[in-house]
């Protein structure tokens, strides 16, 4: 059920909050998980590198390239318009309403 004036779920707000409010943690928790958690990863690499290591990190460099023009600049080749209409209208689908 939605607000009449506002659109907001109310029951799922509410619902939302209550929990929150149970599942309270202090902040030390996931600074610890963090460090544990990069501890874990790095502790292999600076005991016995290998060089399969340095495939990963081309691997995630080359996403990095990837992400930054394509996703944070949003640089959209021409070519790309003309294949997203030729999916929607193959797969029979529609972008969100983005407002009631």
């Amino acid at each position: 059920m939605a607000h009449v004036h506002r659109r907001t779920p109310s029951p799922a707000l509410i619902f939302t909050s209550a929990v929150s409010l149970l599942v309270l943690v202090p902040i030390l928790v996931p600074v610890l998980v963090l460090v544990v958690a990069v501890l874990l990863v790095l502790a292999p690499i600076v005991d016995e590198p290998q060089m399969e290591y340095l495939y990963v990190g081309l691997f995630v460099l080359s996403g990095a390239l990837l992400y930054f023009p394509f996703v944070h600049f949003r640089l959209c080749p021409g070519l790309l318009s003309r294949v997203t209409v030729f999916l929607q209208l193959f797969l029979q689908v529609a972008p969100a309403e983005k407002s009631l």
